[in-house]
C-alpha cells in the first residue's frame, strides 16, 4: 500500500519533468531538433516562426523548462525540414526574494535542415551577451559526431510595435 501512495504521489512530477517539446508536423521530410540546457538554474524557451526570413507568425516551440522541477539537460522536437527554420531561444533566471528579479538573454539563428538528420542548438551565453550554437549529428558503427550545422547564419530579432523581425 505504502509503495502504490508513493507511486501516485510521485506520478505528476514524473509527468512534469519528461524531456518533451510541442511536436511540429511530422512525415519523411522532418529533422529533429534537440534543444540543450546544460545549466542547473536556468530555463529556456523556445520559439519559431511561420516565415523563416522575416520572423512574423511567432509561435511557441515547446514548454519552459521549469526551475520547480528537476533541471532537464534536454527536449526533443520535431521540425520541418527542407526549407529555412528559425529559432530564437531564451535563456533566463530569476533570483531575489522577496522581490524577483529575472534576467535573460535571447539569441536567434537560421539554418536549413535536412530530412532525418539530428540537431543539436544551445545558447552560449557569456557577460557580453548569448549566441545559439547548432550542430549536426553524424556518425557510424553506433557512434556520434558532432560538427558546426554549415548553414546556420546567426540572425538578430528586433521587436517592433508589438511585432518583431529578423535582421540578417
Amino acid at each position: 500500500m505504502r509503495l502504490w501512495s508513493t507511486a501516485a504521489l510521485m506520478a505528476p512530477f514524473l509527468l512534469l519533468s519528461g524531456c518533451v517539446l510541442a511536436t511540429l508536423p511530422t512525415g519523411d521530410a522532418n529533422a529533429v531538433l534537440v534543444v540543450r540546457n546544460r545549466s542547473d538554474t536556468k530555463t529556456i524557451q523556445g520559439v519559431t516562426y511561420v516565415n523563416a526570413s522575416t520572423c512574423k507568425g511567432m509561435r511557441s516551440l515547446g514548454q519552459e523548462h521549469s526551475l520547480f522541477v528537476e533541471p532537464r539537460p534536454f527536449a526533443n522536437a520535431t521540425i520541418p525540414a527542407g526549407k529555412e527554420f528559425t529559432l530564437s531561444l531564451t535563456e533566463s533566471y530569476s533570483y531575489g526574494y522577496p522581490t524577483r528579479t529575472t534576467v535573460g538573454c535571447t539569441a536567434t539563428g537560421t539554418f536549413f535542415p535536412e530530412a532525418g538528420r539530428r540537431y543539436q542548438v544551445e545558447v552560449i551565453s557569456s557577460n557580453r551577451g548569448c549566441v545559439l550554437e547548432v550542430l549536426v549529428e553524424s556518425g557510424t558503427e553506433g557512434r556520434t559526431a558532432l560538427g558546426p550545422e554549415p548553414s546556420f547564419r546567426p540572425r538578430q530579432f528586433v521587436e517592433r510595435f508589438g511585432g518583431g523581425m529578423c535582421l540578417p
